[in-house]
């Protein structure tokens, strides 16, 4: 595939050298000498033991939240690791119905989709004793708007513009 976009745009490897994906080890190694940043893993595919399983065997709960929608994977990580926050991806639903589940099952935050994201929506969350998160936010305007709200967790692919905000 790479090579493939060398040739489309006339590169070499020598301009254009290989990348590789790091592995969640290499990542979650990185994170633990270091006290700013922590990694969130969205699992994708049924690996939340492996993962869960990484994660205790280096030691780094502290460093790492689950979030996912999917409902069943982030119970199983609160079955097999209740230490390790979970922040359970919601979009347009029942939110008393997904409050309730997130309190029965012990999770940590519920993370709503920027455009469904409502002062008293997140005043209910945090009435609730959780984190209320929004996903995906790239539009400066709408971070502030959501920090104006008191929204605690934002997921954005540019995260230095979300700092800069934030100070």
């Amino acid at each position: 595939m790479a090579a493939g976009f060398r040739r489309q745009r006339g590169l070499t490897l020598e301009t254009c050298p290989k990348h590789t994906i790091p592995l969640l080890e290499d990542v979650l190694r990185l994170v633990m000498g270091q006290e700013k940043t922590r990694v969130s893993i969205q699992p994708k595919t049924d690996c939340v033991p492996d993962a869960v399983g990484l994660v205790q065997r280096l030691g780094a709960e502290r460093w790492v939240g689950f979030n996912d929608g999917h409902l069943e994977w982030m119970t199983q990580v609160k079955r097999l690791a209740p230490q390790i926050p979970v922040f359970w991806d919601r979009s347009d639903s029942d939110l008393d119905e997904d409050l309730r589940i997130a309190r029965d099952r012990g999770f940590e935050a519920l993370v709503l989709h920027h455009s469904v994201v409502t002062k008293e929506k997140v005043d209910k969350i945090h009435r609730a004793g959780k984190e209320a998160g929004a996903w995906t936010v790239n539009d400066e305007a709408r971070m502030r708007w959501l920090l104006d709200l008191g929204v605690d967790r934002i997921y954005t692919d540019d995260p230095r513009r979300l700092l800069a905000l934030k100070r």
